[in-house]
């Protein structure tokens, strides 16, 4: 008799790679510096900030990516992307949801919140290098989102 299983996870997980582990903590590094930074409203070394924070999560998307994809043919890989929680309303599809909600509040409503002001401070000072390198200007809301 095979008995259904009640866990809340998914009890047989898709196989991750060790490399896959090390890519997805770089992206975690990287998403946790930028809140860290939004969260603190400081200006701590910007240039610095957000190049470390662009790097960890290039690396690591580019890394889980290639991993991902390296050992299977060319060509569409959409399998079962309906039943995973992020494109079927579970809870990873309700938490980034609740998140971009947020953030959006945040941007056409208090942009204080990003840090935007004079002088620029938190997540707004993070991307004020690339702001004055291309279009000689302080960041604003439009340009983090922008990014």
């Amino acid at each position: 008799m095979n008995n259904p299983s009640l866990s809340i996870s998914n009890p047989n997980p898709l196989h991750t790679t060790p490399l896959q582990k090390i890519a997805l903590a770089l992206v975690g590094l990287g998403l946790l510096l930028l809140l860290i930074v939004w969260s603190t409203n400081e200006a701590i070394a910007p240039g610095a900030i957000f190049l470390l924070t662009v790097s960890f999560l290039s690396a690591g998307t580019a890394l889980f990516i290639r991993e991902e994809y390296v050992k299977h043919p060319a060509g569409i890989k959409n399998n079962g992307v309906w039943f995973r929680s992020l494109s079927n309303r579970g809870i990873w599809g309700w938490i980034v949801g609740v998140l971009f909600t947020a953030f959006y509040v945040c941007l056409y409503w208090f942009p204080a919140c990003l840090g935007v002001g004079t002088p620029n401070r938190g997540l707004a000072a993070v991307f004020d290098p690339l702001s004055w390198l291309l279009r000689n200007q302080s960041a604003n809301q439009w340009f983090i989102y922008g990014t």
